[in-house]
């Protein structure tokens, strides 16, 4: 069987009786985690306001709902907003070998149409998690080479794990689901040239990858057909898009094990390579509390990746930047103790005392880290202080990993953290609550209307409300 033909008949045949439950606990909190930064998308994002006001501009049949839109949308579009809000400010979980998130492309697509269709809870919950396994076993598979290429993986396998969610949703058949998952295929895309200049554009390609779900489940529903042989045709995917392709990761345990465990969620409104350095100077600073003056310099030494990546950008010109930026979190957090979104904005980002500051980081590569990638995302931290002591500490995982973290109530901590003042306080709890019993759920209307009301560019957390 071709792999597009062995994964639509994982998505077909799996029914939630077939979930162990920890994989239902992790797949209700990745759920109740998208939200959180659904919340602070709508509060801080760059692009929030744009791409509301672009759908809000369109006209058609009102199916969905659209952050901070009172009136409902296509659902293709709906997906593409939210899609776009929810990774606008870095918070959203990742899956190491698979370099992307897949809660921003996956979770957008199976909420609108568990909306459009009056699916349950569970049906929802359990779209999600198929979603998640498609879009993470070929991610797992072309990467790192793909990333190497310069690839954004989130845009190119989100539209096959949104797909793969929608096409459970509507309940496609195995034929269908097949047609599904490789018109997705044709249609991902994404750069990581977007990191280097004007990174705001970096949350079009999570809400086109939830679009393409939608839009290809919808024409397979409808007749459409596409490539069987997709993946590992002569002209397919896998060429196109990697050098190197492991393709015995795509079936390995399929159904019995699942990716959506292997997914690690974030506490620092940054780009994933720059957490470890953040964990460990935080670490080091609540021992040792140097005042900003009395560093000389810091050095992070880390592998090749997250210094191409979050280490370029020393002084930031805008939100976007700041979020790909190591020298200035570094730098932000020797000043302020603490890194919400409201520290990668004004004033924070024109304060000459943080500017110098950041000036004085620089990020290294490390060979050692460097061959340890992607199985371990490793840094180390030095900060050389002016009277000639030196702090050094070195950690192989951020936490929020598997293997880092074993403690839920961060989790709750956060969507608390960033759904303040969101909605009424009510709705926030019933909110919670209702994630937490979603295979209890008979629809999503109480979800939807959620979402309806997140308002767009709200204003600030409360200063008392920080993660750490």
């Amino acid at each position: 069987m071709r792999l597009c033909e062995v994964l639509a008949g994982f998505v077909h045949d799996l029914e939630f009786s077939h979930l162990p439950a920890r994989v239902i606990s992790r797949g209700k909190w990745a759920i109740l985690d998208y939200l959180a930064a659904c919340f602070a998308g709508a509060r801080y994002g760059e692009m929030s306001p744009i791409i509301q006001n672009y759908v809000a501009g369109f006209s058609g049949r009102q199916q969905c709902s659209v952050i901070g839109l009172p009136r409902k949308m296509p659902a293709a579009l709906a997906a593409l907003a939210n899609g776009v809000i929810s990774h606008t400010v870095e918070l959203d979980d990742g899956h190491r070998f698979g370099t992307s998130h897949p809660a921003a492309a996956v979770i957008p697509a199976a909420i609108v149409m568990a909306e459009r269709l009056g699916r349950s809870g569970a049906d929802l919950l359990l779209s999600t998690i198929a979603g998640y396994e498609v879009m993470l076993r070929i991610a797992t598979a072309i990467n790192p080479s793909h990333l190497h290429r310069g690839f954004h993986t989130t845009g190119t396998c989100g539209a096959l794990g949104a797909a793969a969610a929608a096409a459970k949703l509507a309940r496609l058949t195995r034929q269908q689901t097949i047609y599904a998952i490789s018109m997705a295929a044709l249609q991902g895309a994404g750069l990581q040239e977007m990191l280097y200049s004007n990174p705001m554009i970096k949350p079009l390609q999570s809400g086109k990858a939830a679009m393409a779900g939608v839009f290809s489940a919808e024409l397979a529903g409808s007749g459409a057909r596409a490539p069987a042989s997709v993946f590992e045709g002569d002209l397919g995917f896998f060429r196109a898009m990697a050098d190197s392709v492991h393709e015995q990761d795509v079936t390995e345990g399929l159904g019995t094990s699942f990716e959506i465990e292997r997914t690690y969620f974030k506490f620092y409104p940054l780009c994933r390579h720059a957490h470890c350095a953040m964990d460990l100077l935080r670490q080091m600073l609540d021992c040792h509390r140097p005042l900003p003056d009395e560093v000389d310099y810091v050095r992070v030494r880390t592998y090749s990746v997250a210094a191409r990546e979050v280490g370029k950008i020393v002084m930031p010109r805008c939100r976007d930047e700041a979020m790909f930026s190591v020298p200035y979190a570094v730098a932000v957090w020797l000043h302020e103790g603490r890194l919400t979104p409201a520290e990668l904005g004004e004033p924070y980002l024109s304060r000459s005392d943080i500017r110098g500051t950041a000036e004085r980081v620089s990020v290294e590569r490390d060979e050692r880290l460097d061959a340890e990638y992607p199985a371990k995302r490793g840094a180390t931290v030095m900060v050389r202080l002016k009277d000639g002591r030196c702090l050094e500490e070195s950690c192989d995982l951020p936490y929020g990993e598997p293997e880092t973290m074993d403690d839920d109530n961060m989790l709750l901590k956060k969507f608390h953290t960033y759904a303040d003042g969101g909605l009424s306080d009510e709705d926030t709890s019933r909110l919670v609550e209702y994630v937490r019993s979603i295979e209890q759920q008979k629809d999503t209307r109480f979800l939807a209307r959620c979402i309806r009301n997140i308002p767009i560019k709200a204003g600030g957390c409360r200063k008392e409300q920080v993660l750490w």
